[in-house]
């Protein structure tokens, strides 16, 4: 698994201030809890979010809020759906994030291109970042933020080291 600063990544200014957000959120701590997220404060992303529930420690994930401008550009509809119920190799994909999420506790990004239709064929990133009670293995949800990209290009999975806003290029 690689590790990498976020600023080595290929990230837009709104991907920049998502992290920051979480990561000024989270303070001293490992992240956030669930709880300390306002709805009002995610205006910025809503849209592209999803609020996803982490089942079992990670062995699946439910869909709390599925972003209707993500839903949109795919064609899918997973509000209060399970990861599981996905059709692979998409199920996959979104399993290995949130779980590597979950596992390291840290954020994590991935970018590919995405062919979900004839209709629906783009390039996305997504940052996803953990939300719990500080401790090892203690993720309670997800925050996943979908980023839709104009041009196509492609960057691995890949965790991102915990930002400080003094680290993030703009």
């Amino acid at each position: 698994m690689l590790s990498q600063a976020s600023s080595d990544l290929p990230l837009t200014p709104k991907e920049i201030s998502f992290l920051t957000f979480w990561n000024d959120l989270r303070g001293d701590r490992t992240m956030p809890e669930r709880s300390e997220i306002v709805p009002e404060d995610l205006a910025p992303w809503i849209g592209w979010l999803h609020l996803v529930e982490v089942i079992d420690g990670g062995e699946d994930f439910l869909y709390r809020i599925f972003g209707s401008e993500a839903g949109g550009a795919t064609g899918y509809r997973l509000h209060r759906k399970k990861v599981s119920e996905w059709d692979p190799p998409i199920r996959e994909r979104a399993l290995d994030i949130y779980r590597m999420a979950v596992e390291e506790e840290q954020p994590v990004y991935h970018c590919r291109f995405e062919d979900f239709s004839a209709e629906a064929k783009n390039t996305f990133s997504r940052i996803v970042v953990p939300l719990g009670p500080e401790g090892a293995g203690q993720s309670t949800h997800v925050l996943a933020f979908v980023t839709k990209h104009s041009k196509p290009f492609f960057h691995d999975y890949v965790v991102i080291d915990p930002i400080t806003p003094s680290a993030v290029s703009t």
